[in-house]
C-alpha cells in the first residue's frame, strides 16, 4: 500500500513522520530514499521526536550509525559512505533490526537493504529551492499492514 503527500514546510514533513510512527510496530526497517537536500534525515528527526526523543537528531553521514535510547530503541543509519558489502554487514543492522526500528537513509545504495526494509519513505524536492514543496510516498511491504 502506498500514500503519497505533498507537504509544504519542515512541520508537515514532521506530522507525517508521527503519523508513520504510529502505524508501524517493532521491530521495522525503514529505508529512506531521497536526493541530497530532499528531506531524509529532517524526517528521521520528526520520526525521533514522535517515539519521545527529546534531544539533538543530527545527519549521521560521519558517525555512520546513532542509537536513540526511546522504547523501543531507534537506529538512525546513513549508508552514503557505505562502500561495499563487507562495510554494510560491519553495521549489523539486522541486530539492531531485531530490537527496535532502523531508519536507513539512502538505503538505495543497495538493493539488499531496501528489499530487507518493510517500509520505504521516498521524498522528491518539487523545486529549485531547498524551501519548496516535498512529495513524500510512503510505501508498505504488504506484509507489513
Amino acid at each position: 500500500m502506498t500514500y503519497e503527500h505533498i507537504v509544504h514546510s519542515e512541520n508537515e514533513s514532521h506530522d507525517l513522520a508521527t503519523w508513520l510512527y504510529g502505524s508501524v510496530h517493532a521491530p521495522v526497517r525503514i529505508a529512506l530514499v531521497g536526493d541530497l537536500g530532499s528531506g531524509k534525515t529532517s524526517f528521521a528527526r520528526g520520526f525521533l521526536r514522535a517515539a519521545g526523543w527529546t534531544g539533538r537528531v543530527p545527519s549521521p553521514t560521519f558517525t555512520i550509525l546513532n542509537e536513540y535510547l526511546t522504547d523501543p530503541p531507534v537506529y538512525h543509519a546513513d549508508l552514503y559512505r557505505i562502500a561495499d558489502h563487507e562495510e554494510l554487514d560491519d553495521l549489523a543492522l539486522s541486530e539492531q533490526a531485531a530490537e527496535g526500528m532502523v531508519l536507513i537513509e539512502w538505503a538505495d545504495r543497495f538493493s539488499s537493504v531496501v528489499d530487507s526494509c518493510s517500509v520505504s519513505v521516498h521524498l522528491e524536492l518539487l523545486g529549485l529551492d531547498l524551501n519548496e514543496h516535498r512529495r513524500i510516498r510512503i510505501t508498505f511491504r504488504e506484509d507489513t499492514i
